[in-house]
């Protein structure tokens, strides 16, 4: 079971990252006035897509694997996202929503070493007899 959950999350903060590529170019081709170039911002999308996708499977089989936490984190991410689409601002869209990734990638890191924290203290007595903590 913790190797599932390790490889869950695993997929999921590869899947942040990837989504988080493309906003994250965007906004740095903004402020240095340039352009990102279309094959780039072509293959930086579909990693986005891919990322959502991963999003929403991880949701599907994570609800039995993770600790509750990290569906809500990630369900309030893509709300986020869908929120930010309604902003009047390109520039405004692609920061908030930028902002809205790393902050997820954020709480997952901490998700993830409280789990693998918790789980290395809850087995150590079964692995050294005598250990009390």
């Amino acid at each position: 079971m913790v190797g599932q959950k390790f490889d869950s999350y695993v997929s999921i903060m590869e899947a942040l990252h990837n989504m988080v590529a493309a906003f994250d170019e965007a906004f740095e081709a903004s402020i240095s006035g340039r352009k990102v170039p279309p094959d780039l911002e072509q293959n930086l999308e579909v990693k986005h897509l891919a990322g959502i996708e991963e999003i929403s499977k991880q949701l599907d089989i994570g609800e039995f694997l993770l600790i509750p936490d990290t569906p809500k984190a990630l369900r309030s991410m893509l709300n986020n996202l869908e929120n930010h689409k309604e902003t009047n601002s390109h520039s405004d869209y692609i920061e908030g929503s930028s902002q809205t990734i790393h902050n997820c990638l954020d709480q997952i890191r901490i998700y993830v070493r409280r789990e693998l924290e918790g789980g290395w203290k809850h087995r150590l007595p079964s692995l050294f007899p005598g250990y009390n903590r």
